[in-house]
């Protein structure tokens, strides 16, 4: 994402559904939405693996998927692009599965609107960056390769401890520290 323009691709077989969400993004004042469509998963997956998006606005109703296997499919595939499920679905049992499968929100088709679409791409863009950077830094903490951005030099006083110098003193950062952040974001 970036001088505010955004890439998302449309996963949708609908074209009444996909000319009501080009008409939403088209009234966004402060983003520039650029869209794409896929009407199949199958192509939507293909399309992602080859192309850069931002993220990725999901029909749960498609050709070859239906439901919350749409997410765990798209999912297991792209790990990379953050999923906001755009559905004809009103069910909160279904939105909440949804999410717990790996999309970073659910909106209903009849009760959305252009700040509703463009609130949580936004949303979804950032949440998905900020796990990414704990996925990482996670990552770094456990291989012992752990620094703050700002940081001079890395001591580890203990296997499940990390004590980083920075420019605002020493911090100490542990595992269930960096879990704790990792579960609230999450």
């Amino acid at each position: 994402m970036s001088n505010d323009v955004i890439k998302v691709l449309v996963v949708e077989d609908s074209d009444p559904d996909y000319r009501l969400i080009e008409e939403y993004v088209s009234l966004s004042k402060d983003l520039e939405i650029q869209l794409e469509r896929a009407e199949r998963l199958s192509s939507a997956i293909a399309r992602l693996n080859s192309s850069n998006f931002d993220a990725v606005l999901l029909d749960l109703t498609l050709p070859d998927s239906r439901g919350r296997d749409t997410v765990v499919e798209m999912r297991e595939e792209i790990q990379s692009v953050p999923i906001v499920v755009l559905s004809g679905v009103e069910d909160e049992k279904i939105a909440v599965e949804c999410v717990s499968k790996g999309a970073q929100d659910y909106l209903v088709k009849s009760r959305v609107n252009t700040e509703d679409i463009v609130r949580a791409l936004r949303y979804a863009i950032q949440r998905h960056r900020i796990q990414e950077g704990i996925a990482k830094a996670r990552k770094e903490f456990e291989s012992g390769e752990f620094k703050a951005a700002d940081a001079r030099e890395t001591v580890s006083p203990s296997p499940r401890t990390k004590t980083v110098f920075s420019e605002t003193g020493p911090t100490t950062l542990d595992q269930e520290t960096i879990s704790s952040y990792a579960n609230r974001l999450a």
